[in-house]
């Protein structure tokens, strides 16, 4: 991993944590914190002439932008934002693990809830199982978590 795609890696950590700790919060994420993590990774890939694949990389999160249109918004368009960033910052084929992981990690806790709730009608947060699905993605999480990809 090159300092360029450490630094935007580091990034991705932080613009998703921030992300959950505003979904936990409020349900919803910052669109100029999204907006400015979406340029500032688009005009680092262009200076740095890294624009392989960057147009593959918003296909994940307009992916999830589709499906919360066709749920009506059951899937939150805020997941789509944060995916399409997280996509753009580290690529399609990180965006695409992360998003798997945590669409597996919100499905055992969704089934979960289901086996120890009376009442079926719940909504879940995803944006913390978005960041957990990418320390999952990135490779092991406590290398994340100790900085070791930030230097």
């Amino acid at each position: 991993m090159n300092s360029v795609e450490k630094l935007l890696t580091g990034a991705a950590l932080f613009y998703l944590l921030l992300c959950t700790v505003s979904d936990l919060r409020r349900r919803q994420i910052s669109v100029p914190l999204s907006a400015a993590f979406l340029a500032a990774g688009i005009i680092m890939r262009i200076c740095c002439g890294e624009t392989t694949g960057l147009v593959q990389a918003l296909l994940p999160g307009l992916f999830l932008y589709g499906l919360s249109y066709l749920t009506g918004g059951g899937i939150g368009s805020g997941d789509g934002t944060a995916v399409l960033v997280t996509g753009v910052l580290t690529g399609v084929s990180t965006a695409l693990r992360t998003l798997s992981a945590a669409s597996f990690l919100a499905g055992g806790y969704a089934l979960f809830l289901l086996a120890v709730k009376k009442n079926r009608s719940f909504r879940i947060p995803f944006l913390p199982f978005l960041f957990l699905g990418f320390l999952t993605a990135v490779g092991e999480g406590s290398a994340v978590v100790s900085g070791s990809l930030l230097i």
